[in-house]
């Protein structure tokens, strides 16, 4: 059986039909009894031991969040049921007596929302609604705010998706990142040919140094994945169609951070570093000082 990652979890395609993932079928029943019986968002990652969808495979809360609040575990005609509706409607009331008067964003605005960092200072930034209720997303080190809609946001991330798509070579991180021996090994490389080159010092001596100068060499280089993430970033964006609307599945597994700009430019970092940008046109972004 093989599962097709644009499905909801739990679930699977099968002869070409909709099926239920057994074993994930499972933790989505788990997951809907832990909350009812008290278990918070971010206690339940830690009680689960089926991975939640391959690579992307650590829980948590939010990823639970949309578990609980997603209708098609009770059946939906395409979708096998593996909720009872009755527990679905008491987990719903559940969050609906903790939520308040809080708002509640959509899941593709969750998602942005926790990937959103000031591309000024690199810190995360915050959505907040204005006296005006207009949406203002703020960065808090370096005060800058900008008012940039839910619906903006949500459309240029789905166009910088959709020029990925168009031209999956734009994802890859050109970064060249030569090895640089530290000022300490450097010093022990001479120390070395000095050495080498007196008569005076016993080969064992010698010997020791240069082991000793391998492990510092080998303790300030560390495993670069980058080229193995960006292999598996242009494979999802080879195989994936164009968009007509915003993919939270596909945003989730490529893309790292949204940033906004003080030049009216919105950039996305994908998950191996590689970088594109949105310019906002006039008129689309009010952006400020605040």
């Amino acid at each position: 059986m093989s599962k097709n990652r644009t499905l909801p979890f739990g679930y699977a395609y099968e002869n070409g039909e909709v099926v239920r993932n057994q074993k994930e079928a499972r933790a989505v029943a788990q997951i809907f009894e832990l909350y009812i019986l008290g278990k918070s968002l971010s206690e339940i990652p830690e009680m689960l031991t089926i991975p939640f969808n391959g690579e992307d495979s650590k829980w948590d809360k939010h990823k639970v969040k949309r578990v609980l609040e997603n209708k098609k575990y009770i059946g939906d005609g395409t979708y096998p049921q593996i909720i009872r509706k009755e527990d679905f409607d008491h987990v719903a009331r559940i969050m609906a007596s903790k939520r308040g008067n809080k708002v509640v964003l959509s899941d593709e605005l969750q998602a942005i929302r926790d990937k959103a960092y000031c591309h000024h200072c690199g810190r995360h930034i915050c959505r907040k609604l204005d006296r005006h209720k207009k949406e203002t997303w703020i960065c808090y080190e370096c005060y800058y705010g900008y008012k940039i809609t839910d619906d903006i946001i949500l459309s240029i991330s789905t166009a910088l998706l959709n020029i990925l798509i168009a031209n999956p070579s734009l994802a890859e991180n050109n970064e060249d990142k030569p090895y640089t021996p530290t000022d300490e090994i450097v010093r022990r490389e001479q120390n070395i040919s000095n050495s080498l080159a007196s008569s005076t010092v016993e080969a064992n001596e010698i010997i020791k140094a240069i082991m000793q100068n391998a492990e510092k060499k080998y303790d300030c280089c560390s495993y670069d994945d980058t080229a193995e993430i960006t292999k598996k970033i242009k494979e999802k964006l080879t195989e994936h169609a164009p968009l007509k609307s915003f993919d939270l599945m596909l945003f989730e597994e490529i893309v790292e951070e949204i940033q906004p700009d003080i030049g009216c430019s919105i950039y996305m970092k994908l998950k191996n570093g590689a970088i594109i940008q949105h310019a906002i046109k006039r008129g689309e972004n009010n952006e400020r000082r605040s």
